[in-house]
């Protein structure tokens, strides 16, 4: 389970991918994650979690259920990666703390995952004290941790209340004053080197991606290096089916893409995605030579 993407997506690639199966959010149901530690089923499948995996009752092109085992995270493993110390903005509880905190320490916790617990803070407000209870039923993470507490910064969301940049343009082309509703593909795609990946991104040609051979390769690039569950089939959320590369080359200048980056490939997403949209520019870089001197 990875600690940095929501659980129900992580839990899905990893079906997905130790399957080669292609199964979308929409064409199943969780049971609630039942710990197993201590019994002969965590002794045989060294693992600490069943969840039953069922198919969707409407809508799903599957049948059936399956007993999936995997690990949830334990909290008290997180003072580990950032230590036992946690800033917060000024609140009183931790549903109001999970934007500030998600966007400082990178996590991606959601109100389905913790105990709503109170802030206590010394009377000065400056300093304090955080337990952090994971939810019976949540998909990722077991056990509790207690935190300090040290008084932050406000997140960016918390502190600006104008979402909307008037006179300006989104690098999908949109003026500033149009409320997006969906994740702009030029910014999410904008951190990711796919450098490792060049030869067989050198292959792709323009042209729309329909169901087969090349679309699962494309598929199978993206997701590793990104940590999204992009899938080979029209599905509202990251479906790369009907997807159009508009170019393959040499980077150029009036491209949203970094500089740094000698070759980008311009992946025109569908109208049927509907969670991101616009343009995925995929850079990348010849590798270095090790033998070059």
């Amino acid at each position: 389970m990875a600690i940095y993407q929501p659980s129900k997506d992580v839990l899905l690639a990893a079906i997905n991918a130790q399957n080669s199966l292609t199964i979308k959010a929409t064409d199943i149901i969780y049971s609630a994650p039942k710990d197993i530690r201590g019994t002969d089923q965590e002794t045989t499948t060294q693992r600490n979690t069943l969840v039953k995996v069922s198919a969707a009752p409407v809508g799903s092109t599957w049948t059936g259920k399956k007993n999936v085992f995997y690990n949830r995270l334990k909290l008290s493993d997180l003072t580990t990666l950032i230590g036992d110390t946690l800033q917060v903005g000024s609140v009183d509880k931790l549903y109001d703390a999970l934007v500030g905190l998600n966007n400082r320490y990178g996590f991606a916790f959601e109100e389905a995952d913790l105990e709503n617990s109170d802030l206590e803070w010394e009377p000065d407000g400056r300093t304090g004290s955080l337990e952090l209870i994971a939810k019976a039923d949540s998909l990722g993470w077991i056990g509790m941790v207690t935190f300090k507490l040290a008084k932050g910064d406000e997140s960016l969301q918390s502190a600006v209340t104008v979402t909307t940049l008037n006179g300006l343009k989104y690098p999908n082309g949109d003026m500033g004053s149009v409320a997006q509703t969906a994740t702009i593909a030029e910014i999410y795609s904008y951190p990711f080197d796919f450098t490792t990946q060049r030869d067989a991104l050198l292959a792709f040609e323009p042209g729309v991606l329909s169901a087969g051979t090349t679309l699962n390769n494309l598929v199978g690039i993206l997701n590793p290096i990104t940590g999204t569950t992009w899938v080979a089939s029209n599905a509202a959320s990251w479906g790369l089916l009907g997807a159009e590369i508009t170019y393959n080359g040499l980077n150029k200048a009036e491209f949203p893409t970094n500089s740094k980056y000698k070759y980008a490939m311009a992946i025109k997403l569908p109208a049927t995605t509907t969670n991101i949209k616009g343009t995925l520019y995929v850079q990348y870089n010849d590798p270095d030579d090790p033998n070059e001197v």
